[in-house]
């Protein structure tokens, strides 16, 4: 079968492995639908901020092989599969904390997700990585499952009820997703920055203001002018690039708070004057990953079919034609969300 891998040094390079077979507390999954995450990008450059470079971590499918010891899935039944689960019983998981778990980075799909099939471990199975797919949801939109789920525990880090306004550094999917979730959640004003023209549009079609990245001291005060002079309650960093941290300090209010979601690369490094932090209390939280209780969430959120979090995705590929995927989600000429599949789509 056919799998997808990073390359040396770059890029990505599609092999011919073995198929797996699972154990009897193992299934196999046929994976038919996988997203890409910005974080797959990265996975392709030796910057990298992370531990695993294993592919694929947004996949869909249908169970093609059951264990002897199984029980409560069955094949052909369509699922989604987290990449990562955390034991629910270290300290860090008894503390809110599940994706700090020591053993969360520790286990993945094999050989990953996309491949046309993967195996998921017993580990997966017991702790809340597979979930069922209602027939109201479409393996595309399965797909955004994890990518949403990782925006709600963003989010749910935040006290959005008193927020009135939010800038969010990005307008890719993740940028998309986090303001979709945060007007729904009751915030008056969300703006989107991007330096991509095709992103700042599509993200205007979705009713969203949107501005150009800050590059000058007067640019900021204008910002802070448009947020009624005083600046934004919460900046949400939905990219890795670390000049859109700084300006986000920039544009914070007073007592205003700084989420990093994006995935900074390796040796980020940022000076930053503690004083100015401590005399405008100035917060800085991180999120990373999510859990299978995000994960339920996001899936209720798609079958509810209240937010269009579907139209996000622009382009597919199939699985023998990934390294062009990767370039079209690099370069996001034309693309929002990028998504590969395991058969051609007529």
């Amino acid at each position: 079968m056919k799998a997808v891998f990073v390359a040396s040094p770059e890029g990505v390079i599609v092999k011919d492995v073995s198929a797996p077979y699972p154990k009897d507390d193992e299934i196999v999954v046929r994976m038919k639908v996988c997203g890409l995450c910005g974080s797959d990008l990265e996975k392709t450059t030796i910057s990298y901020g992370m531990g695993s470079t294993r592919l694929g971590h947004e996949p869909v499918g249908e169970i093609a092989k059951v264990g002897d010891n199984i029980t409560g899935f069955k094949e052909m039944e369509r699922v989604f599969t987290h990449h990562h689960v955390p034991c629910y019983s270290c300290y860090y998981c008894s503390h809110n904390a599940e994706t700090m778990c020591d053993s969360y980075q520790l286990n993945n799909l094999e050989p990953c997700g996309l491949s046309e099939e993967f195996l998921v471990s017993s580990m997966h199975i017991q702790r809340g990585g597979v979930l069922k797919l209602p027939t109201s949801v479409t393996d595309e939109e399965a797909s955004l499952i994890e990518p949403l789920a990782c925006c709600i525990r963003a989010l749910n880090k935040c006290d959005l009820k008193g927020i009135d306004d939010i800038v969010i550094m990005g307008a890719g999917p993740v940028g998309i997703m986090n303001a979709l979730l945060a007007r729904d959640a009751g915030v008056k004003r969300v703006i989107l920055i991007d330096p991509n023209e095709f992103r700042l549009e599509f993200g205007k079609r979705m009713g969203f203001e949107v501005l150009h990245p800050i590059n000058d001291e007067e640019k900021t005060r204008s910002i802070k002018d448009v947020l009624s002079g005083r600046g934004a309650d919460l900046v949400v960093v939905a990219t890795g690039n670390q000049n859109a941290f700084i300006q986000s300090l920039k544009m914070l209010r007073k007592g205003g708070s700084i989420v990093l979601f994006g995935v900074p690369a390796r040796s980020s490094f940022v000076s930053i004057d503690l004083s100015f932090l401590y005399a405008n209390e100035i917060s800085i939280l991180s999120s990373y990953a999510a859990t299978e209780v995000e994960t339920n969430r996001a899936l209720k959120l798609l079958a509810d079919r209240r937010l269009n979090f579907g139209s996000l995705i622009t382009h597919q590929f199939n699985l023998e034609n990934s390294e062009s995927a990767f370039r079209c989600a690099h370069d996001a000429v034309d693309a929002m969300k990028v998504v590969i599949v395991n058969e051609k789509k007529k």
